[in-house]
């Protein structure tokens, strides 16, 4: 007991020191902590339906509309998750295209004219007018995978989103 005693007075004043560091410093920490996710809250707002309208119900229903097309397409894996489809032609393309097209949806790919152009007129007529609006643009690139960028502008501000399709 005495050499405990004799510890608590050589060194107790020390550790009540650290302990009170240690005790600000996570104070301190956890503040600073909550303070950032706070704000990055407030910056990322989530997505919102602008007229009647949800990108993610757009994105499945147009892969839904070509899913024949790609029925025996052979995928290939390049890199780890990543692939593409193997031998996917020209026609192919042009066919995925003209089918997104007379679905309703925006779409285009290298080589060809884009279907139903003028939504996109009409998204940046409304974005002039600071309006918002919202629009998804399906791109169907050269290895056969589909990328869909759409964006929404409200609040006086753009944003894109890129989900690829595949």
């Amino acid at each position: 007991m005495k050499e405990l005693k004799g510890l608590y007075r050589k060194w107790g004043f020390s550790f009540i020191l650290l302990f009170l560091a240690v005790s600000a410093g996570c104070l301190v920490t956890g503040i600073w902590k909550e303070a950032n996710r706070k704000q990055s809250e407030k910056a990322w707002e989530p997505v919102a339906e602008i007229s009647g309208s949800s990108a993610v119900t757009n994105d499945t229903g147009a892969a839904v509309q070509v899913q024949e097309v790609y029925r025996d397409a052979a995928i290939e894996e390049v890199l780890p998750y990543t692939y593409t489809v193997r031998d996917f032609s020209r026609e192919q393309r042009n066919r995925v295209v003209s089918m997104l097209g007379t679905a309703g949806y925006i779409s285009v790919t290298d080589g060809a004219n884009m279907e139903n152009h003028e939504s996109v007129r009409d998204f940046y007529s409304a974005y002039l007018k600071e309006q918002d609006t919202m629009v998804t643009i399906f791109d169907v690139n050269l290895d056969g995978l589909i990328g869909a960028y759409t964006f929404i502008h409200r609040g006086g501000k753009l944003q894109t989103f890129y989900v690829r399709i595949g």
